[in-house]
C-alpha cells in the first residue's frame, strides 16, 4: 500500500512540473521572484487567496535561472508541507514527500528507477492488451 501511495505521489508531482515551475492549484496563482544576491533569486507562488503553495530559489548561471536549494510544495489552503526537493545548480539531488505523516526521501537515482519501473509497467500493459 505504501509503495502505491509513494508511486502515486511521485507520478502526481512529476505531472505538476516538479522542476520548480508554477504549480497550478488555483485558477490564478501569483509567482513572485525576488533578487536576494547577484546570483540568488527567491521564488514564491501564491494562490489567489494569498496562501503560499510553493517556494524555492533560483541560481543565476550564464544568464539562465536554475532551480537551486530546497523547493517546497505546500498543501492547498494549508501551511502543511507536502513535498521538498533539493536542487544543486539545476540538478535534482533528492525528493522528500509526506506519506502517512512521515517524510520518505528518495535520491535522484531512486526517482529515475521509479519512473522507469512505471514506464515498464505501462509498456507491459500495452503489450498484454495486444495479445
Amino acid at each position: 500500500m505504501k509503495k502505491s501511495i509513494l508511486l502515486s505521489a511521485l507520478v502526481f508531482l512529476f505531472t505538476m512540473g516538479i522542476n520548480g515551475q508554477s504549480v497550478s492549484l488555483d485558477l490564478e496563482p501569483e509567482k513572485t521572484i525576488t533578487k536576494i544576491t547577484e546570483s540568488i533569486y527567491s521564488v514564491e507562488v501564491k494562490a489567489s487567496n494569498g496562501n503560499v503553495i510553493q517556494s524555492g530559489e533560483y541560481l543565476l548561471v550564464d544568464k539562465q535561472l536554475l532551480n537551486h536549494g530546497i523547493w517546497t510544495l505546500f498543501a492547498h489552503n494549508s501551511a502543511d508541507v507536502l513535498t521538498r526537493i533539493k536542487y544543486d545548480k539545476g540538478e535534482r539531488i533528492w525528493l522528500e514527500t509526506k506519506i502517512d505523516g512521515k517524510f520518505k526521501r528518495l535520491s535522484n537515482n531512486e526517482i529515475i528507477i521509479k519512473q522507469l519501473e512505471t514506464k515498464i509497467a505501462s509498456l507491459e500493459e500495452k503489450i498484454d492488451s495486444l495479445d
